[in-house]
C-alpha cells in the first residue's frame, strides 16, 4: 500500500460547531486514467493540539464518504475531475483549552487499477 499526502491547496478549516463536506483529493496520486472505485478505512488523529497532549483521542467525525460522481471546483479554482476525490460529511472536534486543534484524517481507497493508497489531510478545527 502506498502512503501520501493527497491535494489540498491549503489545510482544511472548520469551526466546532460545523458540520461540512470536503473534497478530500487524491488526483496527485492516481496515474493517468486510473479512479477511485472504494473508500476504505478512515483514521483520524490529533496531531497538533496546544491545550492537550497530542495524540489524544479524536472527537472529529467523518461519514458519508464516498467517490465524487461529478466533477467539482477545489478551493484554488481547480476542476477536480470524476473519480480523483473523496467527498466526506466532517463534523464536531474539540479545540479543548487552545484556540484550534489540527487533526490528520488518513483515508485509504482502493483504485480502478486495483491498488490501495492512502491519503492524509490536515484538518484544522476552531472554537
Amino acid at each position: 500500500m502506498s502512503s501520501n499526502k493527497g491535494r489540498a491547496t491549503r489545510r482544511l478549516e472548520k469551526h466546532a460547531d460545523d458540520d461540512r463536506q470536503f473534497g478530500f483529493v487524491f488526483d496527485a496520486l492516481l496515474a493517468t486514467g486510473v479512479t477511485i472505485t472504494d473508500v476504505g478505512e478512515i483514521t483520524i488523529e490529533v496531531v497538533e493540539d496546544p491545550g492537550t497532549l497530542e495524540g489524544a483521542s479524536p472527537s472529529l467525525t467523518v461519514a458519508n464518504d464516498q467517490s465524487n460522481a461529478t466533477g467539482f471546483t477545489d478551493d484554488a479554482g481547480n476542476t477536480v475531475p470524476i473519480g480523483k476525490a473523496v467527498l466526506a460529511d466532517v463534523a464536531g472536534g474539540v479545540a479543548s483549552t487552545s484556540n484550534s486543534v489540527v487533526y490528520l484524517v488518513t483515508i485509504r481507497v482502493t483504485t480502478s487499477d486495483d491498488e490501495t493508497l492512502a491519503g492524509g489531510f490536515e484538518v484544522e478545527v476552531w472554537k
